[in-house]
């Protein structure tokens, strides 16, 4: 698959999500995964294996967040996929005055026992973090090189996600924060 191939599923993921599927229910939201196979030919669904232990960490993230500012004329959305074959898709994008200002293709990717985090901004130069605290709702990413941000840390408290990146940036202390609503 080409870049631009996997980039266009990539977008029509997040579509899905935030805007509903008819499949909705078939996401079994406290696992974060697929209730049911739709590839079974005999019309009869098939259940879906569940995620592995090490994804399972991270399942809290699945859906659509969405973190809105109408006086500003600020929308960030972050969308996570449920755990499929060793890896969650994500992408996240940021609508100023009804233009997209930023958007990043992320992936969560099992890697042995280790859970890495791939952050690719713009199309750009893709960013490894590596999974360095976990809990039921939360998840400590740590850059593997020395660039902004050094620390992502995904918190979930009911409906609500909160997304806080850290760091130092030109010499000084950097910190950025969302805290998004599920959509849908």
């Amino acid at each position: 698959m080409t870049s631009s191939t996997a980039s266009a599923a990539l977008v029509l993921l997040v579509g899905a999500a935030c805007t509903g599927t008819p499949h909705d229910a078939d996401l079994d939201l406290t696992t974060s995964r697929p209730t049911t196979d739709e590839r079974s030919t005999d019309g009869v669904r098939a259940p879906i294996a569940p995620p592995s232990a090490g994804l399972a960490k991270v399942a809290f993230l699945v859906g659509c967040w969405v973190d809105e500012d109408p006086e500003q004329g600020v929308t960030v959305e972050e969308t996570w996929s449920a755990a499929l074959g060793g890896t969650m898709l994500g992408v996240g994008r940021t609508v100023v005055d009804g233009r997209t200002a930023h958007y990043e293709f992320l992936v969560l990717e099992e890697r042995g026992d280790e859970i890495v985090y791939l952050a690719e901004p713009k199309g750009g130069v893709t960013t490894p973090f590596s999974l360095s605290t976990s809990g039921t709702d939360l998840a400590v990413f740590i850059a593997v090189y020395d660039e902004f941000p050094q620390r992502i840390i995904y918190r979930r408290q009911g409906d609500r996600l909160t997304s806080r990146l850290e760091g130092v940036r030109n010499g000084q202390k950097v910190v950025a924060e969302w805290t998004y609503r599920r959509r849908g």
